[in-house]
């Protein structure tokens, strides 16, 4: 009988045994569960995290990088009307018309640098004629006279832009250097009065053809002024 009796407590405390065993396996399942979701979750945030720093980043280092574009920018417009406001006052400075053109010469490549032209006034006694007058950089060999029919900007009185082969040329035009560079015909018109044509050739053909067309535009109309007062 007591051997009955221990054999039956021994049994229960190996039941019991295997059942806290189970019960110890399932806890330390269920917290190694639980650390790995933690876990999970911990660098899923961490993750995010450096996403967002990444992101916050970039935008930063494009900011950047815009900011000095437009610092560059103004600083080169800031540039470009300090040099046409030294022109307008040299332009206007000059005892005569004639003497306007080594004025013009000096501070056009200043403005357009690598940009050859050349600058023609209308004649006093003829309406329809126009005479060159001055030149700067390395330009083709433009006739010393024109007529308005010979240019396209001067008939339809607007500017004229070719770049290469495929756009009609203005008769006045010569071979340049570089005939795929980009040509400006730019009539010099205030008071509604025509007083000459500004034609430069060398321009960009790609990003900054745009910039370069604008600033010889902005040139031309202050120039047109200038002129017309000095005449």
């Amino acid at each position: 009988a007591e051997d009955a009796r221990g054999k039956a407590r021994r049994d229960a405390l190996r039941v019991e045994l295997l059942a806290r065993s189970g019960r110890s396996f399932t806890v330390s399942l269920a917290a190694t569960a639980c650390n790995i979701l933690v876990l999970g979750a911990l660098l899923l945030i961490v993750m995010r995290m450096l996403r967002a720093r990444r992101a916050a980043a970039a935008q930063l280092e494009t900011q950047a990088g815009q900011l000095t574009e437009a610092v560059a920018l103004t600083t080169r417009h800031n540039r470009e009307l300090k040099l046409v406001a030294e022109l307008l006052r040299a332009v206007e400075a000059v005892p005569s018309l004639p003497d306007a053109g080594p004025v013009i010469a000096r501070t056009m490549p200043k403005l357009l640098p690598g940009v050859a032209g050349t600058l023609f006034l209308l004649r006093d006694d003829d309406a329809n004629m126009l005479d060159r007058h001055t030149q700067w950089g390395t330009p083709s060999d433009q006739p010393l006279a024109i007529d308005i029919e010979s240019c396209w900007a001067l008939r339809h009185g607007a500017r004229y832009r070719t770049a290469g082969y495929d756009d009609p040329a203005c008769a006045h035009y010569r071979a340049p250097a570089d005939e795929t560079a980009g040509r400006l015909c730019i009539p010099l018109v205030t008071h509604d009065e025509l007083v000459g044509m500004l034609h430069v050739e060398g321009l960009a053909c790609g990003p900054g053809e745009d910039e370069q067309e604008r600033l010889a535009v902005t040139v031309a109309e202050q120039l047109a002024l200038a002129l017309g007062n000095a005449r």
